[in-house]
């Protein structure tokens, strides 16, 4: 008896070791020839007793320090101001997509890279404050817009990444197009003054064989392409005035109120320099996935 409980004692937690050395100060000095058994059961009860409420104890403190763990996991994987993933759970995500991919568990999908065309204008006029109100803004769109399998990250500043997981490549792009579409439409109300949303977009499919770095370096490439695009149009062209602007989000100073977004805004996108004709969605998919130099989408009103 007295081995077992010394083994027990050499790998029990500190909080229940005095109950074990108890109960072996207590088999030691027993009597065998001693008739007072129940003396002896009674102590013995106690220590036992002790021993379980400490052992319960230990658990809750285990419990406790498991959810700190989970909670600490899931700072380190978030984005703190928009509660998107981040270019950490991103980066791990997109990989463990490929590897999926490669022994047979995914059909393959589509990577979108998202970077806003305005945002240090919003900075500059209106203040950081509304800057982060409207990567808030953007950030609730594109989680609405995504299956449960897909992954909405921000990588940073005013960048953006959506995974399509397992995805058709038509239905994927035909996605794409409309979430680029309407990203274009957002409108957030800031103190009495009204904030229009643009962005540019890139996309690049991926399927077996493919490396995760290579897709995210391309889809990059076409993203930046858009912006150059962009950034001439604005240049030589005089924006329109939207007299109903979708997918207003009302935030003042520190309240940010979204309805229920209402689709009446009818202006076609570009691909590159192409009219882009929606029924057209094969002949999108070819100029995108050949490699040509036009596979990104230029969305601006």
């Amino acid at each position: 008896m007295l081995t077992q409980s010394s083994q027990i004692s050499a790998n029990t937690p500190n909080q229940i070791m005095p109950s074990v050395q108890d109960f072996e100060r207590l088999v030691a000095a027993h009597d065998s020839r001693a008739e007072d058994w129940k003396s002896f059961a009674s102590k013995a009860l106690s220590i036992f007793r002790d021993l379980r409420q400490n052992l319960k104890n230990a658990q809750g403190v285990i419990a406790q320090q498991q959810q700190t763990i989970t909670e600490l996991e899931k700072l380190a994987d978030s984005d703190c101001l928009t509660g998107l993933a981040n270019r950490r759970q991103f980066e791990r995500a997109f990989h463990a997509e490929i590897e999926r991919i490669n022994r047979g568990k995914s059909r393959g999908g589509l990577l979108v890279m998202i970077d806003l065309d305005n945002f240090k204008q919003i900075n500059d006029h209106f203040g950081h404050p509304a800057g982060d109100a409207c990567l808030k803004v953007v950030a609730d769109f594109l989680q609405s817009q995504v299956r449960s399998l897909d992954l909405v990250a921000r990588l940073g500043g005013d960048e953006f990444v959506i995974v399509f997981s397992d995805a058709d490549a038509d239905g994927a792009i035909d996605r794409t197009q409309q979430i680029a579409i309407d990203l274009n439409k957002l409108c957030l109300s800031w103190e009495g003054e009204a904030i229009e949303i643009r962005a540019s977009v890139g996309l690049r499919s991926f399927s077996v064989g493919d490396e995760a770095e290579h897709i995210m370096s391309a889809a990059d490439d076409t993203l930046y392409e858009d912006k150059k695009l962009n950034k001439n149009k604005f240049t030589h062209t005089t924006q329109t005035t939207h007299t109903n602007p979708l997918h207003t989000h009302t935030m003042p100073t520190h309240t940010q109120t979204m309805p229920t977004p209402t689709h009446t805004h009818n202006t076609q996108p570009i691909i590159g320099q192409i009219a882009f004709d929606p029924t057209n969605l094969k002949a999108l998919e070819d100029q995108l996935f050949k490699g040509e130099n036009i596979s990104v989408l230029t969305l601006h009103q």
